[in-house]
């Protein structure tokens, strides 16, 4: 033990009791990143050798040409004489050219037959693919950007911002949403209002027709049971009218009697010749009465 450091007793501890320095444990250093940065950025970038498109084009317009002497053969062959045969391979060599220039046409070659430039375009397809798979951004990428702190520092703070914009618009939208479905809940119970107010109007609109409908019945019955009341009376009262003028004709009539009874006991001195007569006029008025009662 010395200076208070170290152990009491080395006894049991394996160690002979002197303080040593460990040898083992480094101190930690500080890096240099701008010059890191700069190393970074004065090495020079891979670059990958890329296809020559004016030897791709010139291969095409090669195996066009080829394609063509294979139908001026076949068109020889079948007979055909010289002028058509130019004719029609200017015809078909036009359109196979402006074809192969707009891409439309293709020739693709054996894998051991391709050149250099073949290999080379396959190759930048197969990068191209290959990037899109993992979504590298090859345009914004730049050289040693990833240990720029300042930069890299820059770039948390735009993202931090733009996930915070991000957060308010997703905001904002909820708010809104909320606001749109409460106008249409409002606008779904005013419908509900609107169709209960038409369905209570409907029905008290039927209530009141049948209403109606049930006093003009009650009224034309009334009507009628009034004229046939009306047309009984009025038939009761020509009845007394025929009653009473019938009993004004019969005492008429038996006063007319009673008179001529008088006159018979007053004249029954008289000859036989007014008896007949008398007697006559006597069965005369009993006839003229019989009809007048019938």
């Amino acid at each position: 033990m010395q200076n208070g450091i170290g152990l009491q007793t080395a006894k049991g501890s394996g160690t002979n009791g002197y303080v040593t320095r460990n040898m083992g444990s480094l101190k930690a250093q500080r890096m240099d990143w701008q010059g890191l940065n700069k190393s970074f950025k004065s090495q020079e970038v891979i670059k990958i050798k890329k296809a020559n498109p004016e030897l791709l084009l010139h291969e095409q317009k090669r195996k066009v040409e080829v394609e063509l002497m294979k139908l001026r053969d076949e068109l020889e062959t079948a007979g055909m004489q010289e002028e058509e045969i130019e004719k029609n391979l200017d015809r078909e060599r036009n359109q196979m050219l402006s074809a192969v220039e707009d891409g439309s046409l293709r020739y693709d070659s054996e894998l051991e037959k391709k050149d250099s430039h073949a290999l080379a375009l396959d190759k930048e397809r197969e990068m191209a693919r290959f990037e899109k798979a993992l979504g590298i951004n090859k345009g914004g990428h730049v050289a040693g950007a990833a240990f720029d702190q300042d930069l890299q520092a820059n770039m948390k703070l735009e993202r931090m911002q733009q996930r915070a914009e991000q957060e308010k618009q997703r905001l904002l939208a909820g708010k809104r949403a909320e606001k749109a479905q409460e106008k249409a809940q409002k606008m779904r119970a005013k419908a509900e209002k609107a169709k209960k107010k038409a369905e209570a109007k409907l029905e008290k609109l039927k209530a009141k027709q049948a209403k109606n409908k049930i006093k003009e019945e009650q009224k034309a019955a009334k009507g009628e049971a009034d004229g046939k009341k009306d047309k009984k009376e009025k038939k009761e009262k020509d009845d007394d009218e025929k009653k009473a003028s019938k009993e004004k004709k019969e005492k008429k009539e038996k006063k007319d009697d009673d008179s001529d009874s008088d006159s018979d006991s007053s004249s029954s001195s008289s000859s036989s010749d007014s008896d007949s007569s008398s007697s006559s006029s006597s069965s005369d008025k009993k006839a003229k009465k019989e009809k007048k009662e019938k």
